[in-house]
């Protein structure tokens, strides 16, 4: 597992590798190679708020990831 957080995302990865990499992830969307489920949303009623999961697969690529927002 990788953790990254927004200054070592700005420091390593660069506008050209973004665009390779959409450019890659919408084509496996239109060969319907990206699972994509319903986000879970998990109540947090002693901080009145919620914590969100959102999984997403490129099963074309073998390449996943889980966007947590706490």
């Amino acid at each position: 597992m990788l953790i990254s957080s927004k200054k070592e995302i700005r420091e390593n990865y660069f506008m050209l590798d973004a665009i390779k990499d959409l450019k890659q992830g919408l084509q496996a969307k239109n060969n319907a190679m990206i699972k994509n489920p319903h986000r879970t949303v998990i109540h947090i009623p002693t901080f009145n708020g919620s914590d969100l999961y959102m999984p997403s697969a490129d099963v074309s690529s073998d390449i996943a990831s889980v966007k947590e927002i706490i």
